[in-house]
């Protein structure tokens, strides 16, 4: 699944990071320069809600966790450990695509 995919090279690249609040994981997918999300549905992009929906047949649900003063709502990277290993594991040849990484990020 490209999705779980692309998350994945953004919580990389996003070095030791145990979560990410929905608004950032969000734009940073839609900042991927593939495009797949920025167009995900006839030229439209990726909502923050369809992004939920997508997330949920992987058992993976936002949280609320207090940032600071401010209250948000987060993916928890430990949420997603079951679906990295599964469609993309750190070996290739296991099922998943060899390259994991996400596209190079727009300027």
């Amino acid at each position: 699944e490209q999705l779980i995919r692309d998350i994945k090279g953004i919580f990389t690249q996003a070095r030791g990071a145990t979560f990410l609040p929905v608004e950032d994981l969000h734009s940073l997918l839609l900042d991927i320069d593939v495009g797949l999300w920025a167009e995900f549905e006839r030229g439209q992009p990726l909502s923050k809600a369809r992004l939920g929906r997508m997330l949920v047949p992987f058992g993976i649900l936002s949280r609320v966790k207090r940032i600071g003063s401010r209250v948000a709502r987060v993916y928890c990277r430990a949420d997603f450990e079951d679906a990295f290993s599964r469609y993309c594991p750190d070996k290739p040849g296991r099922g998943a695509s060899k390259n994991c990484n996400v596209g190079k990020r727009a300027a």
